[in-house]
């Protein structure tokens, strides 16, 4: 259950039904930065009700109901008619401040909330507790999680970007499957094969090289950057094996710091009581 608060300021209640599969066994739920709407509405229900382990970092901040008006030209208004609440009454959209709304990474990444939980502060005048555990929450923007883990901060470093952003990657490994396609299908049947047991050729990363894209830093940062590369390179290499973007992120998932921590908790039905605070009530 959450609910909304249109302009005359009364509230609309929306319920689920109370069946499937989610109802049952303990669950985790990742979170980013990028995690906005529809998906903080869920995610902010989900732990209000002390029903999972909320992992990652905090989320975007977007609580709006919108209605599309079209107009006589074609183009569209968006008009903001209500704003999403928490079942405990918190407000998921965060404040306006000016361009700052919408650079959110760059302002999260300088103010070093992305790698340390503690740059991260609430007002005493937002706190709330969930309905289960009376555990402290709050609101006044975005989702934070139970369990923080700080982003690879080498992500969204000027090579990684120019990587990711270029479609470099992908043509790589669009000319490599289009020379190996029959090859790597009869080598690797199914995906586990590929992922225990795939090996990249050197040559890929020597491209990269030759196209003048090579990491920058201390010998161990531009380590930790060749690593990331070929992991990209053997995730879009398995998409297209398998037909499947997927399998990309099955690939990436191997080194995601949050993802890695879910695991584990869900692993230890002990820790994971204990951040919901189950054994207390």
């Amino acid at each position: 259950m959450f609910y909304s608060v249109p302009r005359d300021g009364g509230k609309d209640y929306y319920y689920t039904g109370g069946q499937g599969q989610f109802m049952m066994g303990n669950m985790v739920v990742l979170i980013d930065q990028s995690t906005a709407s529809s998906s903080e509405i869920l995610t902010g229900a989900l732990q209000d009700w002390d029903r999972a382990v909320v992992v990652g970092q905090r989320s975007f901040g977007k609580g709006l109901m919108q209605k599309p008006v079209n107009l006589l030209d074609g183009s569209v208004l968006q008009l903001t008619g209500a704003r999403y609440y928490t079942p405990a009454g918190r407000s998921i959209q965060k404040p306006y401040h000016g361009h700052a709304y919408e650079d959110n990474l760059t302002t999260r990444l300088k103010s070093g909330e992305l790698t340390h939980a503690q740059n991260i502060h609430f007002p005493d005048s937002l706190k709330y507790k969930t309905l289960v555990g009376k555990r402290t929450v709050y609101g006044g923007g975005g989702i934070m999680p139970d369990v923080f883990v700080p982003i690879d901060t080498l992500e969204f470093s000027p090579y990684f970007q120019q990587l990711v952003g270029s479609g470099i990657i992908s043509q790589i490994a669009f000319e490599y499957m289009d020379q190996n396609r029959a090859t790597l299908q009869k080598q690797y049947p199914d995906f586990q094969s590929y992922e225990k047991n795939f090996q990249l050729p050197a040559e890929l990363m020597e491209r990269l090289a030759k196209m003048g894209i090579t990491p920058k830093g201390n010998e161990a940062t531009q380590a930790r950057l060749k690593t990331m590369a070929e992991l990209h390179l053997k995730a879009q290499i398995a998409s297209q094996l398998f037909g499947s973007n997927t399998y990309y992120q099955r690939m990436l998932n191997s080194e995601n710091g949050s993802y890695l921590r879910a695991i584990a908790i869900l692993k230890k039905p002990k820790q994971y009581e204990q951040y919901l605070q189950i054994s207390q009530h």
